[in-house]
């Protein structure tokens, strides 16, 4: 079994201005522990679906395309790559335990944050539980998700307070019923990812530009 990425754990060290994501620091580091991977395991784990006999883009255990760099103290998920480094970008842990979200990311989850301007730790996990969601929604229809598709569903509302990017149902399209509760204390917990030679491909054309925002954006 291949063995985990390394999780770098960070905690607001005092408490303050506990919604802003500039406001925590490096506190622990811990790893996560590997899962079935990608959204078969999503799907299957509640909903009954054919198998299509394709695997997906996330499906693979295989992580020895990234790097485990420890974060340094004091670095933050809207850091850009002037401080963060180049080829690499931050994601919430509570993606991965809540939302089953695995990388390589799938080309639709790449979609809607390219054509939304995001990077991954950009996009509130809210957002990101309405992807993940929709992508369970068309496997089981055997619909493909497509960024234009789900996009006719939700629209994005930026917080200039917060930062993070939410997406709203648009009123008169709803498909899924509101949340619960949202996520509360996820900012605490990320870690980076740094992308090796192999891991190219995964996250960049063949000209060089990535995907998807790996950094934060100021015009969402």
């Amino acid at each position: 079994m291949a063995s985990s990425p390394t999780v770098h754990a960070l905690s607001d060290s005092d408490n303050r201005n506990r919604d802003d994501p500039s406001s925590s620091c490096r506190r622990v580091v811990g790893s996560v522990e590997l899962l079935l991977s990608g959204d078969k395991v999503f799907v299957n784990g509640g909903v009954e679906v054919e198998d299509s006999g394709q695997e997906c883009a996330s499906c693979s255990l295989d992580y020895s395309w990234a790097s485990r760099e420890a974060c340094r103290k004091g670095e933050r998920v809207f850091h850009g790559e002037e401080v963060a480094g180049e080829g690499c970008f931050y994601i919430y842990l509570c993606l991965f335990h809540h939302m089953y979200v695995r990388l390589p990311f799938t080309r639709f989850q790449m979609e809607v944050l390219k054509y939304l301007n995001v990077a991954p730790s950009q996009l509130h996990p809210n957002s990101w539980a309405y992807i993940q969601a929709f992508g369970v929604l068309c496997q089981a229809l055997g619909i493909n998700p497509t960024a234009k598709i789900f996009l006719y569903f939700f629209k994005s509302r930026p917080n200039a307070k917060k930062g993070w990017i939410s997406l709203s149902s648009k009123a008169k399209d709803a498909i899924f019923n509101l949340f619960a509760e949202s996520f509360k204390d996820f900012k605490n917990h990320f870690f980076k990812v740094s992308i090796k030679s192999r891991g190219k491909p995964f996250f960049l054309n063949d000209d060089g530009s990535s995907k998807f925002p790996l950094y934060w954006t100021r015009k969402p």
